[in-house]
């Protein structure tokens, strides 16, 4: 006994390691569960301000609590090594009810989180997969708590009480091969790699360039399912080891307090800190979104926009230095007073605005109207007759630009979310029909802001372009030639898709999408493929649950949905923009451009598929009553009623249809050299 100068805990032979080695190791140990603790307290502090799984959540706190109450062994046990844990009846008490606690939450995290996850994610269109898979992993980590518990208990109560080698030796081999080699070992690392390498395929069938949260969900899924593989084969081989091989069979207590701890210590850090990471993206996006502004109040950005932006004054004569690339000056349609705001604006493809106050016009244009006049569910064509054009008709600039002069002048509004916080550079361009409902245009973009977990800037053509002058699109030339119009056109269009490099395609109604029947929409699908920028199909939260029913079942919604796109079948506002648009197409060829269409929505829709079918425990989907949400402006918003009817109803549909007329003349009309693409639409003759 005294030659000897280590023992194992679990044989109690005495073996020929280093006590130096024995105190690195769990010293290390000690260390990484500090830092565990720690890093579970943010994550705790973060999940106060977003939702995550609660299983997961669950998981994360069991196995921290875990090694938390081992962490009194781990310490005497790195203090002097020469004294064994397993010994001491308290500290061998309070180590096994935290051994048991970790290995549950451990198998709560594999099976009821990642492989959940990853079932969730390889099977999302296989319905019947997707359920057995479900219900298969939940039951797995039913059975496998239950024998953690089960098997664990008694198994740490002899390790205490027995004295002979023998059974102590039987101890160390039934752990090895049951812990090691079932539970934890070869058995599950097959059901883990076949995921991980079903989602590896998964990828194959998705655009390159997939919503930002789903990127997340895909890549810690697949790390975590990959790591689980890695792990699950070595404790194969470590169990088999142990079990068979009597040298490491004496070594079985230091290869699981120095190893496999060690290792699964770190695994969680590792994991956690990939949670915490991804817990931080999402409270700091929340937190980040703007104060939200009732009608009145936009109302009365809106009309300081106006007096600051109307002519009052002849533009001073003296010629002005030009303006920075890619700003437009201020002309004669711009005061002096906003002049000495800001004597620039940004072109129109830079004219990026919030939800929230795009869809407070919702409820202006209830307040504003009569009720005769007024419309339940109005399209955004009507939005932008009754009430956008004739709210800018004194300053005949864009409602954007309104909108930007009003705040300035206007600070105390929503205080502590300036200007900045609802206006920006747009990272989203929203393709939709004007005959939708706005409405639903509004809960599509809200709902794009839900998933994408953050306040996006959007730019919306009612509102960021100038629907009394079309001359608004150019920028700033020092030639003194004028613009070809078709370039500008097509210039503004390209850009407009260019600059936020995502394009959100409103589907209104979702079974019969009056996207897909317009050429112009169909075109500006095109558009975006040439400039390599994200397509992302946008759907109503009731449009969703019907979908997510129907991919479950199968893939008919999706093939219905792709039979109908033909750029043949395909209206224009003008039938000669029609014709037009035909022509160009029958040159590169009707079916080229179908089957590509066709291709870019098909992977959309996988992208809509896999998002409309996460569960996140703990996502509200209810949709908010907007009138109900912001009653308390409404009063201020009929206060200004009858101020908005002084504009001519013919002119006002006469020059929103130029507009959009010529817009789709230009879009569909005109090549644009540089952009690439497999197909060439040439040039019309002018």
């Amino acid at each position: 006994m005294e030659e000897c100068e280590l023992r194992d805990g679990w044989s109690r032979v005495c073996i020929g390691l280093p006590p130096v080695l024995i105190q690195v190791l769990v010293g290390l140990l000690c260390s990484i569960v500090t830092m565990l603790v720690g890093l579970f307290a943010v994550y705790v502090y973060l999940s106060r301000r977003a939702k995550r799984p609660r299983a997961r959540s669950l998981s994360f706190g069991l196995m921290t609590f875990g090694f938390l109450l081992g962490l009194p062994s781990f310490l005497w046990h790195a203090a002097n090594p020469t004294l064994l844990p397993s010994t001491h009846v308290g500290l061998h008490a309070t180590f096994v009810v935290g051994d048991v606690i970790d290995h549950v939450g451990f198998v709560m995290l594999i099976y009821w989180d990642i492989v959940n996850e990853g079932v969730r994610l390889a099977l999302a269109l296989d319905p019947k997969g997707r359920k057995l898979g479900l219900r298969m992993s939940t039951a797995m980590g039913v059975i496998c708590i239950v024998v953690q518990i089960v098997f664990l208990v008694p198994f740490w109560i002899l390790i205490y009480t027995v004295d002979t080698d023998w059974q102590r030796s039987t101890l160390c081999s039934a752990f090895a091969v049951m812990q090691y080699v079932i539970v934890f070992g070869a058995v599950p690392s097959f059901i883990f790699g076949t995921l991980a390498w079903r989602l590896r395929s998964l990828w194959k069938d998705l655009p390159g360039d997939i919503p930002l949260h789903l990127l997340y969900r895909l890549r810690y899924t697949q790390l975590c399912l990959t790591l689980l593989t890695l792990l699950g084969v070595t404790d194969g081989i470590l169990g088999l080891t142990v079990a068979l091989v009597p040298f490491f069979t004496v070594l079985s207590g230091f290869l699981y307090d120095c190893v496999a701890l060690l290792s699964l210590s770190i695994l969680t850090l590792v994991l956690l800190g990939i949670e915490v990471f991804l817990t931080y993206q999402k409270a700091r996006h929340r937190t980040n979104r703007p104060c939200q502004l009732d009608a009145s109040e936009v109302l009365g950005v809106v009309q300081s926009g106006v007096s600051l932006l109307k002519i009052t004054s002849p533009a001073p004569s003296a010629p002005c230095a030009p303006p920075a690339p890619g700003m437009r000056p201020a002309g004669p349609g711009l005061s002096r007073t906003w002049s000495r705001l800001g004597p620039v604006m940004p072109p129109v493809w830079e004219r990026g605005l919030g939800q929230g106050i795009a869809e407070t016009f919702q409820e202006i244009y209830g307040g504003t109207l009569n009720s005769a006049d007024c419309m339940e569910d109005p399209p955004t064509s009507e939005v932008c007759i009754h009430l956008v054009k004739p709210m800018t008709a004194p300053a005949r600039c864009s409602m954007w630009e309104c909108l930007a002069a009003g705040f300035t002048s206007n600070s105390h509004v929503c205080a502590g979310a300036p200007r900045r916080r609802h206006l920006a550079r747009p990272t989203v361009m929203v393709s939709h029909c004007w005959a939708s409902s706005y409405r639903e245009l509004m809960l599509i973009m809200k709902r794009y802001d839900d998933n994408t977990d953050r306040s996006n800037y959007f730019f919306v053509d009612v509102f960021s372009m100038n629907q009394h002058d079309f001359a608004d699109l150019g920028t700033y030339s020092e030639s003194a030639e004028p613009p070809d119009m078709y370039d500008m056109m097509l210039d503004a269009l390209t850009r407009s898709i260019k600059v936020p490099g995502c394009m959100l395609l409103a589907m209104v109604p979702h079974e019969n999408s009056k996207m897909l029947t317009r050429s112009w929409c169909l075109y500006e699908i095109y558009i975006a493929w040439k400039v390599k920028a994200e397509v992302s199909c946008g759907f109503i939260p009731e449009a969703e649950q019907v979908m997510k029913q129907s991919l479950t079942k199968d893939d008919r919604f999706i093939r219905r949905m792709l039979s109908k796109i033909n750029a043949e079948a395909s209206s224009a506002t003008v039938k000669a923009d029609r014709d037009m648009i035909l022509k160009l197409i029958h040159s590169a060829g009707v079916d080229r451009f179908n089957s590509f269409v066709r291709e870019k929505l098909r992977t959309s829709l996988r992208v809509v598929a896999l998002t409309t079918l996460r569960e996140v425990e703990g996502k509200d989907m209810e949709i908010e009553d907007v009138s109900l949400r912001r009653a308390r402006g409404v009063g201020g918003v009929r206060a200004a009623r009858g101020a908005l009817r002084t504009r001519p109803e013919a002119e006002a549909l006469s020059s929103i249809g130029i507009v959009k007329t010529s817009l789709m003349r230009a879009a569909i009309g005109t090549h644009c050299d540089g952009c690439g693409g497999d197909i060439g639409l040439p040039r019309p003759s002018h």
